[in-house]
């Protein structure tokens, strides 16, 4: 359980390194993944229901 702790830790930081580094998240905005999760600004894949 650590391991994974940390393995997704390390995981997270590189990449948010790429993307401070790039400018861009890995969808193509222009904030960070991490800050998305933080702020609430991420996309929702919950539409698609009925």
């Amino acid at each position: 359980m650590l391991a994974a702790a940390i393995g997704f830790g390390l995981t997270m930081t590189g990449i948010t390194t790429y993307e401070l580094v790039s400018g861009r998240n890995l969808g193509g905005g222009r904030s960070t993944t991490a800050g998305d999760v933080f702020t609430g600004d991420g996309k929702s894949a919950s539409g698609s229901g009925g």
